[in-house]
């Protein structure tokens, strides 16, 4: 006795139409990413250089996401600048980053959007920005006087070579869906002749 039987033909296809439209803002948002990393990479012009004074030892997380670096300033101390993810991927000389102490002088390079908008406070938040991650900045770039311990261009070089990962499962998931919502509506179609 399989789980179609326990519910009504309706219901089945509503289910179906619930992860189809699912599946396919995952696969479409993956594609539309991937194709943007890959064909339309970003430039140091989308950023901005940010000098601060570390609040506190940098701290290393790890958790269910991934490994990741939080870094606090004295200058903007309500937001949480985080290498994570592919970025954290290509992190230089973790134990060189240990060393650093509060008081230490380092540069950033962050979204010159979020910057305008969370920090220099020259440009008014958009809801997206007020919503989602307020006090989170990605950093794209970081570095003190005597090293460079995550490098732009290969943050850059590592989102292409991961967004082909993804644009392959964002196809997939577009295609496949495209199929299987054919397979549903197929069975449904069949199920509503039986009952008429």
């Amino acid at each position: 006795m399989g789980w179609r039987d326990n519910i009504s033909p309706k219901r089945a296809w509503n289910e179906s139409i619930i992860v189809s439209c699912t599946l396919i803002i995952i696969g479409c948002s993956l594609t539309i990413t991937s194709i943007q990393h890959l064909f339309f990479p970003w430039d140091k012009s989308d950023f901005i250089k940010y000098h601060a004074t570390l609040e506190t030892s940098p701290i290393f997380k790890k958790s269910r996401s991934g490994p990741s670096l939080k870094l606090k300033f004295k200058e903007a101390s309500n937001f949480e600048f985080t290498i994570d993810g592919d970025n954290y991927t290509v992190l230089q000389n973790k134990n060189a980053i240990k060393e650093l102490k509060t008081g230490s002088r380092v540069s950033v390079l962050v979204d010159k959007s979020q910057f305008n908008a969370k920090i220099a406070e020259s440009e008014t938040p958009t809801f997206v920005q007020k919503t989602i991650n307020w006090k989170w900045i990605r950093v794209y770039e970081f570095k003190n006087e005597e090293q460079t311990f995550l490098v732009f261009n290969q943050v850059i070089e590592e989102l292409k070579n991961v967004s082909k990962i993804y644009l392959i499962f964002g196809l997939i998931c577009c295609i496949g869906t495209f199929f299987y919502m054919k397979y549903e509506y197929r069975i449904y179609k069949n199920s509503k002749k039986q009952y008429c």
